[in-house]
């Protein structure tokens, strides 16, 4: 019985028991999903801070708009068993703390500019 820490240990376990279907080892199943690793939440810290600084510009720039999603994926990518909800509350934490809270103007729907008709 393997025990796991978040769905994508789970997912991975699944992925590599279909893969091995007849004959598989415990210890390689272990490697494949993650288990015994553990990801501390500063790693998790300095890893998105590591991404904000690559995107300040970016972030101070579109401020509240900014899509964080791209960030998400590297960050996933680099600490492939990290909680994500950890990562993303993280991220969200490190936006605000460099912004200030949201202004009027970025509670404003974005308008959508129009392509010019030839």
């Amino acid at each position: 019985v393997v025990s796991t820490q978040s769905t994508g240990q789970l997912v991975a376990a699944l992925e590599y028991v279909k893969a091995n279907p007849v004959k598989f080892q415990v210890d390689a199943l272990e490697d494949a999903c993650g288990v015994g690793v553990t990801v501390t939440p500063e790693q998790i810290r300095e890893a998105v801070l590591e991404k904000i600084e690559k995107n300040l510009g970016l972030i101070k720039t579109q401020r509240y708009r900014f899509n964080s999603g791209p960030l998400m994926g590297m960050i996933r990518k680099e600490l492939k068993w990290a909680d994500g909800k950890l990562v993303k509350t993280e991220i969200d934490s490190q936006i605000a703390s460099i912004l200030g809270t949201k202004t009027a103007e970025d509670s404003k729907p974005v308008q959508k500019s129009k392509a010019k008709e030839s």
